[in-house]
């Protein structure tokens, strides 16, 4: 068995600390020099906000680069129109930076309520894990740490019983994407049915109508914002204008299945019926599971982000970075057996092999290309599936074998 010493553990600690931090500053300066990336569409939008011109908020006249998140979502950009570009751009990152720290340190506390030893190794591995996914994301000044801080504080807040706290962490990432609004999903049939529903549709409620007035307060006129809608609906719809579903950087199921289909027209039907399929599934599945232990809840949570990547329309590099959260529930998982799980250690290999490791700047261009065209981080994210539901499933073996024969069987017994 592969056993690290205490100061192997402490040094990886520091040395991931001290990457981090070079990283991120390196980075966050590289971003503020990036004109072309996903935050020049938001800084876009805030000034034709800053300019009332609503109309133009969502056209395809921005070519491969419309801006595509609801309404409500508006009033987060607003404020960067009161900053010159460049320093729009170090702020936004900077933000994702600190959203970042802020969720790992909330999984470093959802590590202290499993008890989990040496959690600072732990939270190292899973951060190196994908630490060239998370460079990505600030670079792309994609909206990954605001996701990511959402995922870690609503594990933390589900596993402190707080369903309602958990579903309001969740929602920013929800309203911005859709897809991580499975974990909503997750949160009704996982536990109290009536009680969890209840605290979640609050949640809801009461997060669309702060946004929904807020936005009304920055559009004006409910006719604006009644425009708005129908605009976005129109642009959410016309995706396959301005983006190719078979891009080799799209690791999800739609872009493993245009790959291999060449993009054939019923390609798309297919994806829609395996997004639904696998949610009923998944949604079965949870409900199986109300009565767990806590370090089997965050393997069941875990799945919800493995979903949401495999099943959103694309799933970019930036996406995988929220992969560090089943990484991390993973290893403290193998790390509280008495032997290293075969399973796992094959799992996250893999996820090495094919995802943290091989980068264009470390392997080179053509090699790193080949590996995404031939969709491999694709699987090994189905790798990390099928392992995180083996592992819970094992664990319910586990616990029917450890019931007591003669008490199940005075349960049997007329009364």
């Amino acid at each position: 068995m592969l056993v690290f010493g205490p100061s192997v553990k402490k040094w990886t600690s520091v040395i991931t600390l001290a990457l981090g931090l070079m990283g991120s500053g390196i980075y966050i300066y590289r971003a503020s020099l990036q004109g072309d990336n996903d935050f020049k569409v938001y800084y876009r939008t805030s000034m034709r906000m800053n300019s009332s011109q609503w109309d133009d908020i969502y056209t395809l006249k921005d070519g491969r680069m419309p801006f595509r998140y609801s309404p409500i979502m508006l009033p987060f950009f607003k404020p960067f129109s009161l900053l010159p570009e460049v320093e729009a751009r170090a702020v936004w990152a900077s933000l994702q930076v600190s959203f970042f720290a802020a969720g790992f340190y909330f999984l470093y506390l959802c590590l202290r309520i499993l008890e989990v030893k040496n959690p600072l190794f732990l939270l190292s591995l899973s951060f190196l894990s994908t630490f060239r996914y998370y460079l990505d994301s600030l670079l792309s000044g994609q909206i990954s740490g605001i996701k990511f801080f959402g995922f870690s504080a609503g594990i933390f807040f589900y596993l402190r019983k707080k369903t309602f706290l958990s579903s309001l962490a969740l929602l920013p990432g929800a309203f911005f994407k859709v897809g991580p609004g499975i974990l909503h999903v997750f949160l009704c049939l996982n536990s109290d049915i009536n009680r969890a529903v209840k605290r979640v549709f609050l949640s809801f409620f009461l997060g669309v109508g702060i946004l929904t007035a807020m936005t009304l307060a920055l559009v004006g006129p409910f006719e604006n914002l009644k425009q708005l809608w129908e605009d976005w609906l129109f642009i959410s719809g016309m995706d396959s204008k301005y983006f190719d579903g078979a891009c080799s950087k799209s690791q999800s199921l739609r872009g493993l299945f245009m790959r291999m289909f060449s993009s054939a027209p019923w390609v798309q039907n297919i994806w829609y019926g395996v997004v639904m399929g696998v949610t009923a599934l998944a949604s079965l599945f949870w409900y199986s599971l109300r009565s767990q232990s806590p370090q089997d809840k965050t393997l069941a949570y875990s799945l919800g982000i493995i979903l949401f990547i495999l099943l959103m329309p694309q799933s970019l590099p930036y996406a995988l970075v929220h992969l560090a959260i089943p990484v991390l529930f993973l290893l403290a998982k193998n790390s509280q057996q008495l032997n290293h799980d075969s399973g796992i250690v094959f799992t996250l290999a893999v996820f090495a092999l094919f995802c943290s490791i091989p980068g264009s700047d470390v392997v080179g261009f053509t090699l790193a290309e080949w590996i995404q065209n031939q969709s491999l981080p694709v699987f090994a994210v189905l790798g990390f599936l099928g392992t995180t539901t083996f592992q819970i499933l094992s664990e319910r073996k586990k616990a029917v074998l450890l019931v007591d024969p003669y008490e199940l069987n005075q349960d049997l017994l007329p009364s």
